[in-house]
């Protein structure tokens, strides 16, 4: 991959580093696409437990990268892609209890960190 560097370990921890530092790792079309393809994968995996999103140098992510794209990426489509791997991730029960709450957590708090920036407010986390 481009844009993505992707690292797994042997318990299950997927590590994605966003790999474009000169431009504070901002999303291009290259990126846009090696997301999908690695959320699918993960999608896919019997082994990958956690997805852990990163990003290089001094910098997680700029957000879209508007001067490389001409309209690449659909309104919300990030949100989208996002949905579908939680989803998916949520379909297959996890055994062990610790895991199970970790992932629940995350996901709630990134629907309302989503759902918050939709609605342009501040987002309203659960127990804190």
């Amino acid at each position: 991959m481009e844009t993505i560097l992707v690292e797994r370990n042997d318990v299950g921890v997927v590590t994605m580093t966003l790999n474009r530092p000169t431009r504070k790792n901002a999303i291009d079309s290259v990126m846009w696409d090696e997301l999908g393809h690695t959320f699918r994968d993960i999608q896919c995996s019997t082994s990958d437990r956690v997805v852990v999103i990163t990003g290089a140098a001094d910098a997680f992510c700029s957000g879209q990268d508007l001067a490389a794209m001409s309209g690449g990426v659909p309104r919300h489509g990030l949100q989208r892609m996002l949905n579908n791997a939680f989803d998916a991730t949520m379909e297959q029960p996890i055994e062990e209890e610790g895991w199970s709450q970790t992932v629940n957590f995350d996901t709630q708090d990134t629907a309302e960190a989503m759902a918050a920036c939709t609605e342009k407010r501040d987002p309203r986390f659960q127990g804190r």
